[in-house]
């Protein structure tokens, strides 16, 4: 039977903001019955659910129409929208067999769309002028007020200059950390929606907040500088409440709240916090509070950002990991093992007398005498210190700050707390997992894990180049090497769309992407304003690869033009097609071994590409003209790459496996040539005893390259190894994230230059897409987006007995387990309804491959493998040698 699942707006259940752009509404099928299609769907859209009739027609509604189609998203088309406007709506579907359903109705809320709809003022309270910089304790602004009655329907839309916490009588507001997040504060600020209704009462009510520097004011980038956007936070908050007879009552932040300094003395997301529980305020989120002595809150400018809806999951609270062990290092100092490297704070049970001073500092990995090993955090202090109130057990959780840690070390308590009172709390942007990978190799299974847990601890807001240091910040080319990867673990495609913004928010007006975004007024703007070779390049890498993976043409129509203005920054500067010319920082093959592949071999390589993906851009969104230029740039370009960088031969100018891998991927070679480059590939791995030397630029690239070159046996060795360098090596020494650099730490010679050694750095572990679309052996069909049409291909290899992977797309599940079975081949497959599946399995010459007993029908053979087409549902799949 069929039916209609997970019904979204803007990738979310139930949005309380959305808005100003239309809403997108998508579903997913289901059905136990195989070869589902939807052949036409119909959505109807109203103000009031009633109005949603059987028909899905009447007043106040939109509607589609039927549509004959198989995409299962529609954009909302009806009248404008006004601001608190509630949305219900529902989706009629058509099978291609003629079976029809109807979902349940779902809803969204539209938020606050004209600045005239904020009633509320920016208020904080002046800092301290009796103490050193670090001092900057934490405003705390509480507002009483009183309800006639229990309300019907209550909305608080809230957000800070800074990052709050936020509540009403006593409970908190959510479960959103580290809210609003980073923005380019002068451009747009982020607001927050939540239902607070169950939370008021008839009688006193109270609502408060806390707030803290965070990007806005805090320290961060490289010197932990501060101040970026402005010196102090800010709260904007507007309490509506609608009571049973339907009169709106507002209250709203601005003089009329009252405002002190607690216990927190200061926050910072780098150097940590200090909290004196002496000097705690009680229970000053309830009503009955005395705050007459308090001060009133004072007016602010606040940021000059339009205040626009979260678009994207908060940071939140993903997981909780005790400690697993505690030594004393020497008297009084202990380290706690976590036994993960991880992003985000801790929580600790403890006892000490009054005035008793606790500290904890971070780190990733230990010195050889057992002891914390901090050179790698360059000037982030990554220190907790919290004063005792005394008399009883305190439990302490940090509030405005996080640490990239797998170590805590904790001095001043005289009596340790068990590892089980310390417990490590996960933050990370609260996306969907979606992918799951496993294997019969236990490196490769860690390797996974460390992927993972990687994208985990740096997808924080934004996707960070490493959380521990002072840097953390949104290097684009660490992002367009690692997106692929990312979008099988995860559903980022709301995440990493914010994060496109952000990058437009920075482009030049002369079309130039910028290293990293957001891109802050510090001291290094200009020095990171004009991107680098395959850096600035992720601004038409991402949007084509979420395009890819999602099958959204908003994300195109929104980043068609900034891309195409990046592409012709580059046709500028270089009329000769060799990118020789404005290259920025021109990093080059990042943080690569051995011999250094020149810089413009990797910047002409990337102009090609840039100019290629632009042109398929144009084409998905009809611009014929245009993609028919981008698409002649981008063979002019690799016309010119050839005459320069390429010899007779087919050997590329360095002769690096970086150079022979971009040149294949990006198909800048001819037939004859690609070829040699192959040969060439291989003989340079041969040089380097069969181990890698790329860096960030080319490690996405390079097990791909070998594999589509026929050396699928050589690329299982690489990834397989773990002796240095490699993937596997340093899982061998424990680690438990991505490491920055191949030689972070080697037996020979320790730790690696301190000013530049993340033990959580993703760019690495760009292998995973590999390792789904290889070895798991699914991806989406070359030519059609959003896994509307899937390949199926698993590729045994490298002793390999099993492997299984599951990826939950935008139709629903799609997943292949295959298994070896002395000479036979089992192999489970799982497509969604609505999507078609080509599958590729090795079958040897006068192999059968049968499904149930039956052989499968219109299989083609060529020597090597038998390929066919199914449709949706389960299969289980027997391939024999004969």
């Amino acid at each position: 039977m069929l039916s209609i699942t997970t019904l979204r707006c803007n990738r979310a259940d139930t949005p309380l903001a959305v808005g100003p752009e239309p809403p997108r509404f998508s579903w997913r099928l289901a059905s136990e019955t195989r070869g589902i299609t939807q052949a036409r769907y119909r959505v109807a859209v109203a103000t009031r659910p009633e109005l949603l009739g059987p028909t899905g027609a009447g007043p106040d509604v939109w509607d589609s129409g039927e549509v004959a189609s198989t995409a299962q998203s529609q954009g909302y088309q009806g009248p404008a929208l006004t601001s608190r406007a509630v949305l219900y709506w529902r989706v009629d579907v058509v099978s291609g067999s003629g079976e029809s359903a109807r979902s349940a109705v779902a809803r969204c809320e539209v938020g606050l769309l004209q600045p005239a709809d904020w009633e509320a003022a920016w208020v904080t309270l002046p800092r301290p002028t009796d103490r050193h910089d670090d001092f900057r304790p934490a405003p705390h602004l509480r507002r009483s007020f009183v309800l006639p009655e229990q309300p019907a329907r209550a909305r608080l839309h809230v957000t800070a200059a800074g990052v709050y916490e936020s509540f009403v009588n006593g409970q908190r507001v959510g479960v959103d950390q580290l809210s609003p997040g980073w923005t380019d504060f002068a451009r747009r600020v982020h607001y927050q929606t939540y239902d607070v209704t169950a939370l008021l009462q008839a009688g006193e009510n109270v609502i408060g907040a806390v707030l803290g520097d965070g990007w806005f004011s805090g320290r961060m980038g490289p010197g932990a500088q501060r101040d970026y956007y402005g010196t102090f936070p800010s709260l904007l908050a507007q309490l509506e409440v609608t009571g049973p007879d339907g009169i709106v009552t507002r209250i709203v932040s601005d003089e009329t709240w009252r405002g002190s300094f607690g216990a927190l003395l200061a926050s910072d997301l780098m150097s940590g916090e200090v909290v004196d529980a002496r000097r705690d305020l009680g229970r000053w989120l309830e009503p009955g509070y005395a705050d007459e002595a308090w001060p009133a809150a004072t007016r602010t400018e606040g940021p000059t950002g339009e205040l626009l809806g979260q678009p994207c999951t908060p940071v939140r609270v993903v997981e909780e990991r005790p400690a697993l062990e505690r030594h004393e290092v020497i008297p009084g100092t202990y380290i706690y093992d976590l036994g993960q490297n991880m992003v985000g704070r801790v929580r600790i049970r403890l006892a000490g007398a009054p005035g008793t001073i606790i500290r904890l500092r971070y780190g990733e990995m230990l010195n050889p005498d057992g002891s914390l090993y901090t050179e790698n955090l360059r000037q982030a202090r990554c220190t907790d210190t919290y004063i005792c109130a005394g008399g009883r057990t305190e439990t302490w959780e940090q509030r405005f700050t996080f640490h990239g840690f797998r170590y805590v070390e904790l001095t001043g308590c005289g009596d340790p707390p068990a590892p089980a009172d310390l417990v490590g709390v996960v933050l990370s942007s609260a996306v969907e997992t979606t992918g799951e990978f496993d294997c019969s190799d236990p490196l490769l299974r860690q390797l996974q894990r460390n992927i993972v847990w990687g994208q985990r601890g740096n997808f924080l807001e934004i996707p960070t180049d490493c959380p521990q240091r002072d840097e953390r910040l949104g290097w684009t080319g660490d992002i367009q090497t690692f997106v692929g990867t990312a979008c099988f673990n995860a559903d980022v495609e709301a995440f990493l769309g914010k994060w496109l913004v952000d990058l437009v928010d920075a482009q030049s007006p002369e079309g130039a992407f910028p290293d990293i975004a957001p891109l802050p007024p510090h001291q290094f703007r200009d020095f990171l304003a004009k991107g680098a070779p395959a850096w600035g390049d992720a601004g038409a890498i991402v949007p084509w690869a979420l395009y890819r993976w999602y099958g959204d043409r908003d994300i195109l129509q929104a980043m068609f033009e900034p891309a195409a203005a990046w592409v012709d920054y580059l046709e500028k500067a270089n009329p000769d097609h060799l990118w020789t010319a404005n290259r920025g920082n021109d990093f080059g093959d990042w943080l690569s071994l051995g011999a250094t592949t020149p810089k413009e071999v990797v910047a002409t390589a990337f102009y090609s590409w840039s100019a290629r993906l632009v042109g398929l851009m144009a084409a998905e969104l009809g611009r014929d003209d245009q993609a028919q230029a981008y698409g002649a740039l981008a063979d002019r370009v690799a016309a010119a790459f050839q005459a320069a960088y390429v010899d007779g031969d087919g050997r590329i100018l360095g002769d690096t496996q970086t150079g022979y891998v971009l040149a294949l991927r990006f198909g800048l070679l001819t037939e004859v040539q690609h070829q040699a480059a192959v040969r060439h590939l291989v003989a340079a791995l041969a040089a380097s005893d069969d181990h890698l030397s790329t860096g960030f630029v080319g490690v996405a690239h390079l097990l791909p390259a070998l594999t589509d070159g026929g050396h699928l046996d050589l690329a299982y060795q690489l990834v397989c190894t773990d002796t240095f360098p490699s993937w596997g090596y340093s899982i061998r020494q424990g680690a438990t994230t991505m490491w920055e650099r191949w030689d972070g730490w080697t037996e020979s010679t320790g730790f690696q230059d301190a000013a530049m050694n993340s033990f959580n750095h993703y760019a690495f572990g760009s292998v995973g897409e590999w390792l789904y679309a290889v070895v798991g052996g699914l991806r989406c069909h070359p030519e059609v987006a959003g896994w509307e049409h899937i390949v199926v291909e698993p590729r045994p290899g490298g002793g390999l007995t099993w492997a299984q992977c599951r990826y939950v797309s935008t139709r629903g599940p799609v997943s292949c387990h295959w298994e070896r079975a002395g000479l036979e081949l089992k192999v489970d497959i799982e497509i969604p309804p609505g999507s078609v599946a080509d599958i590729v399995l090795p079958c040897p010459p006068g192999g059968r491959i049968t499904e149930g007993g039956v052989a499968v029908e219109e299989v083609s053979l060529d020597g090597a493998s038998g390929r066919f087409r199914i449709g949706s549902g389960r299969y289980q799949f027997l391939v024999a040698d004969r």
